[in-house]
C-alpha cells in the first residue's frame, strides 16, 4: 500500500490531521500498528489516513490543548461503531477518564444575578 513502509522499529504511515499538516507515525504499540494497517486513502488525499478512532487515541496520548480540542471535534463526527472503538482504545491506553471529560457536555454559562437590580 503506498504510504506504508516497514522499518526496523516498526511500521509507519502518513497521517493527515488537516489539509496543511501531514504527520508520520512510527508504531511502537500493537494498537498503533493496527491503526496503520486500517489506514486508507481518502478521495481527495492520495495516501493512507488513520481511522478517526486511532487518530483520537493518538491525540489523547499527545495531550496538548490543541489535541484536546481536536479530540472534541473529531468525536462529534464519529458513528456509533467508531465511538465504541474509540472508547475501547481509550481504555487500552488508560485515557478513558480524559476522553469522558473532553466529550462531556459543557454547562451553559450563567451570570450571577446583581442583587442591586432585584425589586
Amino acid at each position: 500500500m503506498p504510504g506504508l513502509q516497514n522499518t526496523a522499529r516498526g511500521r509507519f504511515c502518513f497521517c493527515c490531521t488537516s489539509t496543511l499538516n501531514v504527520g508520520f507515525i512510527i508504531a511502537k504499540y500493537k494498537w498503533e500498528l493496527e491503526g496503520t494497517k486500517e489506514a486508507k486513502p481518502l478521495a481527495d488525499i492520495p495516501f493512507p489516513v488513520l481511522p478517526k478512532p486511532y487518530l483520537i487515541a493518538m491525540k489523547l496520548k499527545a495531550g496538548s490543548i490543541k489535541d484536546d480540542l481536536d479530540v472534541t471535534e473529531l468525536y462529534n463526527l464519529l458513528t456509533e461503531e467508531e465511538k465504541s472503538k474509540t472508547l475501547e482504545l481509550s481504555k487500552l491506553i488508560h485515557k478513558d477518564k480524559k476522553l469522558a471529560r473532553l466529550i462531556k457536555p459543557k454547562k451553559p454559562f450563567r451570570d450571577k444575578e446583581d442583587k442591586d437590580q432585584l425589586l
